[in-house]
This record gives structure tokens, C-alpha cells and sequence, in this order.
């Protein structure tokens, strides 16, 4: 059997792990990663909470179109939204209906306009502040 002097001897191979610059690299794409679904986690989160609060202002309003009709006007000019719930109430002292928990938005105006119809402000309790306005006719964003 013929045996190769003129080749090289075959070189260990030595498990040297990562270098640093590797390591690096990895923990800027996970922190780029991370970063992209925090931010549209919080966009999904303001989302919802726009839609919750959409929600809430809508029974709110149908409440009172249910009063108007039973009491043929709107409860007068309220200061805050337990003032509101406080006066649609019926003829016994009962509460009318069943109100929605104001845990949606943080700011709430109640009042009535010209054509004496009602108009509701609310402040979305969102990163962005959003501002609902309702009237009989909907629910409007401004």
C-alpha cells in the first residue's frame, strides 16, 4: 500500500463556540424583533380599547334613544357620566336599563344641542387620546 509523504497531515478540528461578533448579531435581531412586536402589540392593544369604548358609547346612546322615546325628551345636561346615570332613572326610582361601566374612556361630556338632542363626548382611555363623539344619529371619531 503506497503511502502519500508529500500530503499535508490532516488538521484537527477544535469546537471554538461563537465568536463575539456572532453573539452580537443574534442579540440585535432578537432586539429587532422584539421591538417590532411590542409596537404592534400596543397598536393592536389601542385598537381594541377604541373598539371597547365604540362599544360602550353606542348602548349609551341607544339607552337614551330608548328613554327619549319612553319619556318623549333627553335627560337633562349632565357634569359626569354617574350624574347622567343617576337621572334616567324611571318613574319609581329604578334605574333605566342597564349602562355600560365607564372603564373605557377617562373623560365624558353630556349635553344638548340646539335641536335639543344630545351630544356625548368621551376621551378613549388609548395612547393616542382619541375623542368619540355620539349623537342619535352615531357614533363618530374626531
Amino acid at each position: 500500500m503506497p503511502t502519500d509523504n508529500n500530503r499535508p497531515p490532516r488538521r484537527r478540528r477544535w469546537n471554538r463556540g461563537f465568536t463575539l461578533i456572532e453573539l452580537l448579531v443574534v442579540v440585535l435581531v432578537i432586539a429587532v424583533l422584539a421591538t417590532m412586536a411590542v409596537t404592534r402589540f400596543y397598536a393592536m392593544r389601542d385598537k381594541s380599547i377604541v373598539a371597547a369604548a365604540t362599544f360602550d358609547l353606542d348602548l349609551v346612546r341607544k339607552m337614551l334613544a330608548y328613554y327619549s322615546v319612553d319619556y318623549e325628551a333627553y335627560p337633562a345636561a349632565a357634569a359626569s357620566y354617574d350624574d347622567l346615570k343617576n337621572q334616567m332613572v324611571d318613574p319609581k326610582g329604578n334605574l333605566y336599563g342597564r349602562l355600560p361601566v365607564s372603564n373605557t374612556y377617562t373623560w365624558f361630556s353630556y349635553s344638548l344641542d340646539a335641536n335639543n338632542n344630545f351630544v356625548l363626548r368621551v376621551r378613549v382611555a388609548d395612547r393616542n387620546r382619541t375623542i368619540l363623539i355620539a349623537t342619535p344619529d352615531g357614533v363618530v371619531r374626531q
